[in-house]
C-alpha cells in the first residue's frame, strides 16, 4: 500500500512540488516531473496518483507565494528612534501593513528597536504597527526577558493551518494599557514567514507561542484583540475602551 506522508517544494530556482511516499518499508520521492523508471500499469497508476497530489499542493504553495509577492510593498522604512508605543484608538493600528521587500540594515534596526520597546514595556510580543510602522513585521520572546527565552523575528508571516481545538485565555495588549479580556483562539497553528535575512521558514506553534503569534498576527491584519471578544466580555471592558478613546481625542486637540 502506498502511503503519502509529506508534500514538499524542491529548492530549485523555480520550486517544483514533490511528495515523499512510504511503501513496503521504504520511503520514495515522487513528483509531477519524475516519471517511473518502469512503465508497467501499477507504476503508471501510482505515478498518476502522487503526481496529481504534487501538482495540487504545488499550485497552492505557488499561489500563496504569488499573493505575497503581489501585495503592496514598503519602498523604504521610515524610523523615528526611539520607538514609542501607539495606543488605541490610533488609526495606525487599523491601517494596511505593507509587505517587506528589502531585507536590509533598516529592517534589522527595526527588529532590534522593537525588542527594546517590548522589553521596556514588559511585553512578550510586539507588532510593527504598534510602534507606528505599518509593515508586516512582528517580534516576540515567550519569556518577555532579554536574558531568558528565545527571540523570534517574523517578516511577512502567513498562517497556513489552524487547529480545530481552541482555548480561552485572558489577553493583554501593550496598545491597551491595563486592559484584560478573555479571547478564544486556536490552540495551535502552522505559519510561513521570512527571517530578517529574507530566508523562508516554517514553524508549528502550540500553546503559549501560538497565542502570542496569533495576537501579533492580528495586528498585522489590522485586527485588535477586543474584536475577538464575546459580547459579554466586550461589555465588561467597554468603559475602559471609552476612556482610551476620550484620552486620544483630548491629545489630538
Amino acid at each position: 500500500m502506498l502511503h503519502v506522508t509529506s508534500v514538499y517544494m524542491s529548492s530549485r530556482a523555480v520550486p517544483r512540488p514533490f511528495v515523499l511516499c512510504h511503501s513496503q518499508g521504504k520511503t520514495r520521492k515522487y513528483g509531477y516531473f519524475m516519471k517511473p523508471k518502469t512503465s508497467n500499469a501499477r507504476n503508471i497508476k501510482r505515478y498518476e496518483r502522487v503526481s496529481n497530489l504534487a501538482v495540487f499542493a504545488g499550485r497552492g504553495f505557488l499561489r500563496n507565494m504569488e499573493e505575497i509577492k503581489d501585495s503592496p510593498a514598503a519602498e523604504k522604512l521610515e524610523l523615528s528612534l526611539p520607538l514609542d508605543l501607539v495606543y488605541y484608538p490610533d488609526p495606525r493600528l487599523r491601517a494596511e501593513n505593507l509587505r517587506i521587500a528589502n531585507f536590509d540594515e533598516d529592517l534589522s534596526t527595526l527588529a532590534q528597536e522593537m525588542f527594546k520597546t517590548m522589553y521596556r514595556t514588559k511585553g512578550v510580543g510586539l507588532a510593527a504597527p504598534q510602534v507606528g510602522v505599518n509593515v508586516q513585521v512582528m517580534v516576540y520572546n515567550p519569556e518577555g526577558d532579554p536574558t531568558q527565552g528565545k527571540e523570534y523575528v517574523l517578516v511577512n508571516p502567513r498562517v497556513t493551518k489552524k487547529s480545530k481545538a481552541t482555548e480561552m485565555f485572558d489577553e493583554a495588549c501593550l496598545s491597551f494599557p491595563e486592559l484584560l479580556g478573555e479571547v478564544e483562539r486556536p490552540s495551535s497553528c502552522t505559519v510561513e514567514f521570512q527571517d530578517v535575512n529574507g530566508k523562508k521558514k516554517l514553524m508549528k506553534l502550540k500553546g503559549w507561542q501560538a497565542r502570542i503569534f496569533q495576537h501579533e498576527y492580528d495586528h498585522l491584519e489590522g485586527k485588535l484583540f477586543h474584536d475577538r471578544m464575546t459580547e459579554d466580555v466586550l461589555n465588561e471592558v467597554q468603559q475602559q475602551l471609552k476612556v482610551f478613546e476620550d484620552v486620544y481625542e483630548k491629545q489630538k486637540k
